[in-house]
């Protein structure tokens, strides 16, 4: 007997949506890392966060938040960072279809980022990449 998908049932989700007469797959086909810089402005082995979205205002000069909403005792902490780098690459795939993924470096220009630190060694020790 086949056993069904935990949770909800995956069957439900589409699996390619039309567009005119193409199917086009339904897949994360974007993503935005956010790193954090070194000290000296390097980008570290490892992204504070990943989005599953392409974010193209963050350019060079952009500034924006950063919230940790984890539950502790750094919940609600911010910092305000400005984006000093970016690299973006475009992954080809079979037929008409790639990925976009935006590698994005920060640095903090108001706040304190002792928040991110446990789960950047946390990330470092599993190994985690984008």
């Amino acid at each position: 007997m086949k056993r069904r998908p935990s949770g909800r049932n995956k069957e439900q989700l589409p699996r390619a949506i039309e567009v005119g007469a193409e199917a086009i797959p339904v897949v994360k086909d974007a993503a935005t890392f956010i790193y954090i810089a070194n000290g000296d402005g390097t980008w570290p082995p490892r992204p504070i966060t990943a989005l599953l979205t392409d974010l193209p205002w963050m350019e060079e000069g952009a500034t924006f938040l950063l919230k940790d909403l984890r539950p502790g005792e750094s919940m609600g902490a911010t910092a305000e960072a400005r984006v000093i780098e970016t690299n973006t690459d475009v992954e080809v795939h079979r037929g008409k279809w790639g990925q976009v993924r935006r590698r994005v470096l920060v640095e903090i220009l108001d706040g304190d980022i002792s928040f991110f630190a446990s789960s950047i060694r946390a990330g470092e020790q599993k190994g985690g990449d984008s």
